[in-house]
Parts: C-alpha cells; structure tokens; sequence
C-alpha cells in the first residue's frame, strides 16, 4: 500500500514511487504473499492507512489482513491516524 503522501513524512526527499513499488514486490516475493493497492496513489493527496484499509476489510469481510511495514513506521505506529481502531482489525509485520 505506496501512499501518495504520508501526513508523517517530510516530503523533501521522497523515493520515485516506481522504486517504492519494486521494494514492496521484492518483500512480496521474498514473504511468498501478498498484494499491492494503489488506492491511495490513485487518489492522491495525504493517505490514511485506517481508511484505505476499512474499505479493503469492508469488502472482505471475513479476510485476515497483514500490513507489512519497516521499522520506521513501526516505531511511529502511536502517531498513526486511528491506529487503535486500525489495530482491531489488521495484523502488522
């Protein structure tokens, strides 16, 4: 799940979003699962993990969801937009 723009980040510096993509396929591959959305590229603008991710498990109701993040986003988890209502229903890795 690239974001467009994270409301955490400072976007002075930001990495192509090609090369983002590619990173999340190598994990991908490397986890053997896994998929990329690109809801929050597409829609541009600031993007919150708990939105984007309440319509995927909307949609699916009964799925296991596993969000998998590095450890920079890890240790800023607290910050993160309705992350305890976004824990109830998504495993981090």
């Amino acid at each position: 799940l690239p974001s467009y723009k994270s409301p955490l980040k400072v976007h002075k510096d930001i990495i192509d979003v090609k090369h983002r993509i590619e990173m999340i396929q190598c994990v991908i591959k490397n986890l053997g699962f896994g998929t990329i959305r690109y809801d929050e590229l597409e829609r541009k603008g600031d993007s919150y993990t708990y939105d984007t991710l309440k319509i995927v498990q909307e949609a699916h109701p009964s799925a296991k969801l596993y969000f998998v993040i590095g450890t920079d986003q890890y240790e800023q988890l607290a910050q993160w937009y309705k992350i305890d209502m976004l824990r109830s229903f998504v495993t981090f890795i």
